[in-house]
């Protein structure tokens, strides 16, 4: 299997019940960053799993949670001391619309892995 092109991130998958999952970010070399937004039916954002690494390794690790007026109401997870963006700030609107169909396995573990290990999968 070949390494990813380095770039940009932008998926979004429609659930036949009306939920989107939309995966945005970016993927460089020393920088790797993958916003996955959960929408209900209505478009209304409810959840987030950010991962960001870098050179330095893991800075972000988080999952928040959103309530119905898309304020952050819980992040859990991993943040590294010095990584101070607020999840917030890399929430994107769901662009409408647009469906990309859902990678398939090997794919979406292999961009777990390049977020999460720098690529050894």
């Amino acid at each position: 299997m070949t390494e990813p092109a380095p770039g940009q991130i932008e998926t979004v998958q429609r659930e036949p019940d009306g939920r989107a999952v939309y995966t945005h970010g970016h993927r460089y070399p020393d920088n790797v960053q993958v916003v996955e937004q959960h929408h209900d039916a209505d478009g209304t954002l409810r959840s987030a799993h950010v991962t960001w690494s870098g050179l330095a390794g893991a800075a972000l690790d988080v999952t928040a949670t959103f309530d119905a007026q898309g304020k952050l109401v819980k992040e859990e997870g991993h943040r590294a001391p010095d990584m101070t963006t607020p999840v917030a700030e890399l929430i994107r609107p769901l662009p409408p619309g647009r469906t990309t169909p859902a990678p398939s396995a090997p794919l979406a573990a292999r961009l777990r892995a390049i977020v999460t290990d720098g690529g050894d999968a």
